[in-house]
């Protein structure tokens, strides 16, 4: 690995900018890409942890920014030596300030960035500004992590305090090969580690830069699910580029119906099946069901000639439901026979009389 050095000197003030140069892919999601240049950039104004601004913004999946247990933010630091507002940093407690410590494990400021599906990005470079605040002499290690792979960039690099008579306001690094950093879909960790920082003293960050080109076309999820649970099946959920269009049936069980869709970005509802969507986004689509109400008949009933007795029986029943009609005659009367009307052909002499509901009749006891 070939590093070169250059420092740039300022009479009022400085800042540290550290230059990685190194290749490794990223995907995302937008439009399509082919070597389009990209940049993440955390300002590192306002003092606690914020994502970053990408550009292209779909081109990025995930950004933020952390601390190691032994380093906490101190608030920002601005001042007549620097034209930018600092995010500063200190140890995390009196037993971890110790002058003679260079790196330790969890002494670092972290970040972190994931492409988005569909898209390979290329990181060619990255930097950001740095300085001491106070006394001591503070030194930084740089690393690039992807998986288990943990590359240097830079290292055992002492921080200049910001007053100095000779400050320097810009240090650069070219790298010209980092072989194990590699193309990736996966999360990249950029982690500046900060050693010898003496007891109240602290180390100031500001714009952290990766820039690099992307390619690719961006792809979205459509995730699908039912309501309630067992009710039914849906098609049609998966990866998809952007813009493309995906069909989405749902399928009832047995003894259910399906009602609509309610999508989850906005709890809007739709009730087209098969539903069509133009995939713009990661979303999910419920498809809602209910029991299948059972189709139900009518049971009329009648005695002929009126007055001669009585029905009992009739009513409202479920499709393939007995029902049971009982002819009672009045006095005098006896009962001789059940007509109905859907077959005038049809007679019957049995009482009472037993039926499997199938549509809707009308039965007529005849005394």
């Amino acid at each position: 690995m070939n590093i070169f050095t250059v420092i740039s000197k300022h009479s009022k003030g400085f800042f540290v900018t550290l230059v990685s140069i190194f290749l490794f892919p990223l995907t995302m999601a937008g439009e399509t890409y082919n070597n389009e240049a990209a940049t993440i950039t955390w300002s590192m104004a306002t003092g606690e942890s914020s994502t970053a601004t990408a550009s292209p913004a779909a081109a990025i999946g995930a950004t933020s920014w952390l601390c190691g247990s032994d380093i906490i933010i101190d608030g920002t630091a601005t001042g007549t030596y620097w034209e930018k507002t600092f995010t500063r940093f200190t140890r995390n407690g009196d037993d971890k300030l110790d002058n003679k410590r260079d790196k330790l494990n969890n002494s670092y400021v972290e970040f972190k960035f994931t492409p988005s599906s569909g898209i390979t990005i290329t990181p060619t470079a990255l930097s950001f500004d740095i300085t001491k605040i106070g006394t001591g002499d503070p030194n930084i290690w740089v690393e690039c992590i992807q998986g288990s792979n943990t590359t240097p960039i830079a290292e055992n690099v002492t921080i200049r305090r910001d007053n100095e008579d000779t400050p320097s306001e810009h240090l650069s690094y070219t790298l010209t090969t980092l072989e194990n950093i590699t193309a990736t879909t996966g999360e990249t960790a950029i982690r500046i580690y900060i050693g010898k920082l003496a007891n109240n003293k602290q180390v100031g960050i500001a714009n952290v830069v990766i820039s690099g080109t992307v390619s690719g076309t961006p792809q979205y999820t459509l995730t699908t699910a039912v309501t309630p649970e067992g009710s039914g099946t849906v098609t049609g959920g998966g990866t998809y580029n952007e813009n493309a269009n995906a069909t989405l049936t749902a399928t009832p069980n047995e003894g259910y119906t399906f009602v609509n869709w309610t999508k989850s970005s906005d709890s809007s509802t739709l009730t087209g099946n098969p539903l069509n969507v133009t995939v713009t986004a990661d979303e999910t689509y419920t498809a809602n069901f209910i029991v299948t109400p059972p189709t139900t008949y009518t049971l009329t009933t009648a005695v002929s000639p009126e007055g001669y007795g009585t029905v009992t029986g009739g009513g409202t029943y479920d499709e393939n439901a007995n029902a049971t009609l009982t002819a009672t005659p009045s006095s005098g009367y006896k009962f001789d026979n059940w007509t109905k009307a859907s077959d005038v052909t049809w007679i019957s002499t049995t009482n009472p009389l037993e039926i499997s509901v199938t549509t809707n009749e009308t039965y007529t006891a005849n005394f």
